[in-house]
């Protein structure tokens, strides 16, 4: 079976050098998670990156040197969102396929009434017409079952298989050198919000940030509080590799973010991911991470127990299998793939 050998991804994400801070935000989506996610497709796949937002003026004939295309537009799909760029791209790839690497929905609960826009039922139509849609977990698959796509594949998100193999390190005794992450700033935070912010700046946690939204901008919080803190903690990263240099010497990661966990995790620290939604749920249920629901967390608990809730067992178990369903995702898609 043939195997494409030219590939391409629509992402600047790796274009950063030199750039003020807001540009680095914009190429990586307004979160450094997606380097975590964007360094595991090249390991995987070894796309070439093609700068997306230029209006697309590629040559037709630049764009007929590759064979496949591959995307993470459609990894945060919210109800009703629409997606015209990535529309755009797959007019102008012609009958080349637009390889989604994953496909996923975001919303508060599992939500069985998903209100998936026509227009971007459509568009996940026309590509499932040239492969086979890689989804994020058993949610989303189903969602799209219901809406009559039918080629598609659960993998998880490849950003997990970047580390072939995982090896954790023993806690010690006492409270574990830990590292904190949390979600946006942006809007209202709900009371379990606060209470974990609060308890990570009580604890004087390194805090890494992924979004760099001013803790000032919440809405009836007390900045006054967290400033010092972040001022003096926070760790913003547009390298995976500095991301992967700091994280040593720390034992345990706890938070609500899931790519700053895996990368925490890719580095032998135990990881716990706090839970609000479903996103996070589906993946985090997808690999049998250990997860802690906010609505449970309790801040009189030391972090040693919150640390000893992050048992990977579950999760090593279980990894053999989801390498082999990328892998069988791969072949259906022609992809070469770096994974053993």
């Amino acid at each position: 079976m043939k195997t494409y050998e030219k590939l391409g991804i629509f992402s600047e994400a790796f274009s950063l050098a030199g750039e003020p801070v807001d540009v680095r935000f914009a190429r990586v989506g307004a979160n450094t998670g997606n380097l975590v996610f964007f360094r595991a497709i090249r390991k995987l796949f070894g796309p070439d990156f093609l700068r997306p937002y230029d209006g697309l003026h590629y040559s037709e004939e630049k764009l007929r040197g590759y064979d496949a295309f591959l995307t993470t537009d459609l990894i945060w799909i919210r109800q009703n969102q629409v997606y015209p760029s990535t529309e755009k791209i797959l007019d102008a790839i012609r009958d080349r396929p637009l390889i989604p690497v994953s496909v996923g929905l975001q919303c508060g609960s599992f939500d069985p009434e998903f209100r998936l826009h026509p227009q971007t039922l459509r568009l996940l139509q026309r590509m499932e017409e040239r492969c086979v849609l890689g989804v994020r977990g058993e949610y989303t698959a189903q969602i799209l079952s219901d809406r009559g796509l039918r080629n598609l594949q659960v993998i998880g998100c490849p950003s997990v298989f970047f580390r072939e193999e995982y090896n954790f390190l023993p806690l010690p005794e006492g409270e574990p050198a830990a590292v904190c992450n949390f979600k946006t700033f942006w809007g209202r935070l709900t009371p379990a919000e606060w209470k974990l912010l609060e308890y990570f700046r009580k604890k004087d946690l390194p805090f890494v940030e992924q979004t760099c939204q001013p803790v000032g901008e919440l809405q009836n919080g007390e900045p006054a509080r967290y400033e010092p803190w972040l001022e003096k903690r926070k760790k913003i990263f547009f390298s995976p590799e500095a991301w992967d240099a700091f994280l040593q010497g720390f034992v345990f990661s706890m938070g609500m973010r899931f790519h700053g966990n895996i990368i925490a995790m890719q580095n032998g620290l135990q990881a716990l991911t706090v839970v609000s939604d479903s996103r996070t749920r589906e993946l985090t249920s997808y690999f049998h991470l250990p997860v802690l629901e906010l609505s449970q967390f309790d801040p009189e608990k030391s972090l040693r127990a919150y640390a000893e809730l992050a048992d990977p067992s579950d999760f090593l178990q279980a990894y053999p299998q989801r390498k082999q369903a990328l892998l069988e995702f791969a072949e259906k898609n022609h992809l070469p793939i770096h994974l053993s």
